[in-house]
């Protein structure tokens, strides 16, 4: 199979697109090989062409959606201020929204599988990076920082998503996090002009 020829990419992104809209529906336990078939109006063998099982497919999607956070993440981190740590969260997810409803539904599958445990080491990985280079780091500890702020972006990215559609509750979660982002900063300021006098 000629993974370059447009049949192959439009069937790829057939089998794709019928499987999220599945997983939008129901359990990744609910779904069959048959029923993403059916669905997507491809005989069993032209689903084997492309995945193994439910699960390599399932692996690629992630993986795809995962690597995009990934690169988006790591452009912001490289150009924010240390001030606006948490307006990265909401500025990618914003930019996520679009396709809230396939991300909410990948985020929900647990274990090995899905989608939550590759954005929580991304974003343990590239904060922890980040707070390793930036003034903060003197106040707290990059492990305690990398971690909270972790947790943090997963309770919003999960919010931010299913409430895209909603202003006013989008309204309370920038509001939140620039209350949040305005006290560390202030108690980080106290504290290094306390050791300065010291």
């Amino acid at each position: 199979m000629n993974k370059s020829d447009k049949r192959v990419l439009k069937t790829d992104y057939l089998i794709k697109k019928t499987f999220l809209a599945l997983l939008n529906q129901k359990e990744i336990d609910q779904i069959t090989i048959k029923s993403i078939c059916d669905k997507a109006l491809i005989s069993k063998s032209t689903f084997y062409d492309h995945y193994t099982d439910k699960y390599t497919l399932l692996d690629t999607l992630v993986s795809e959606y995962a690597q995009n956070f990934k690169s988006e993440i790591h452009s912001r981190f490289k150009s924010v201020s240390e001030d606006r740590t948490l307006q990265v969260i909401e500025d990618i997810t914003n930019a996520m929204s679009s396709e809230s409803q396939n991300i909410s539904s990948l985020l929900k599958i647990k274990g090995q599988h899905g989608l939550n445990i590759r954005l929580r080491t991304i974003l343990r990985n590239e904060s922890f990076s980040y707070f390793s280079n930036h003034w903060i780091n003197n106040s707290f500890s990059k492990v305690f920082l990398s971690e909270l702020y972790t947790e943090i972006s997963l309770g919003s990215i999960s919010f931010i998503l299913t409430n895209h559609n909603n202003p006013k509750m989008l309204k309370q979660h920038a509001d939140f996090v620039e209350i949040i982002q305005e006290a560390l900063i202030t108690k980080i300021n106290s504290k290094n002009t306390e050791e300065n006098q010291l």
